[in-house]
């Protein structure tokens, strides 16, 4: 799973309010973008290109979230060493031979992958919130991974002056792909009554 609010800024202006910022590549990967969206709608023509060569090619062989991952790596790496680099910070999520993956790329072309992986501001408040719930040698649910990116984006909300209560989720299962329609986060600002030392 990948979620990512529905909010595309221009400087300190909410400009654009319902852009989808994930997006399903093929019934195997999952991709989802922070940073400049232009450089994403760069990188996700690119992407509909290779998939396009795939439908061609009609061979039965379609790219895999893997494959997906490094040719990211490569490509913002590349884009860096030529001091042009694309100001992405990007999350690869899909299945691959009936196991999950998820990558990170950042615009540096540096990657890692990991269970869980979060940008932006997600690092610092996302993160801790899904780590409290981690048992050890059991994976989450589909159920307990979907409440806790519900908890995440709330808590994101709340926290972040500039993000947006709407935000999109991109699943991959074995069975498939797919982006939900627009989720909304449940507010609750009765807490504000109890807030002291502000005006």
């Amino acid at each position: 799973m990948i979620a990512a609010d529905a909010l595309v800024s221009y400087g300190s202006v909410a400009r654009f309010q319902d852009v989808k910022r994930v997006f399903k590549v093929n019934d195997q990967a999952i991709l989802g973008t922070g940073g400049d969206f232009a450089d994403f709608q760069s990188i996700q023509r690119s992407i509909n290109d290779k998939m396009i060569d795939d439908i061609c090619h009609d061979d039965t062989i379609s790219l895999k979230p893997k494959s997906l991952y490094n040719w990211l790596t490569r490509i913002l790496n590349n884009r860096r060493n030529k001091f042009e680099p694309l100001w992405l910070d990007m999350v690869v999520g899909g299945i691959e031979n009936g196991e999950p993956f998820l990558g990170h790329v950042d615009l540096r072309g540096r990657s890692y992958e990991d269970d869980i992986i979060a940008t932006g501001f997600g690092k610092h408040l996302a993160l801790p919130i899904i780590r409290e719930q981690i048992v050890e040698g059991r994976p989450f649910t589909q159920e307990e991974a979907t409440n806790l990116i519900k908890k995440s984006m709330e808590v994101l909300f709340y926290r972040d002056c500039r993000a947006l209560s709407r935000y999109y989720v991109a699943v991959c299962t074995a069975a498939g792909a797919n982006v939900s329609e627009v989720q909304k986060v449940n507010q609750n600002w009765e807490v504000a009554t109890v807030v002291r030392g502000y005006s």
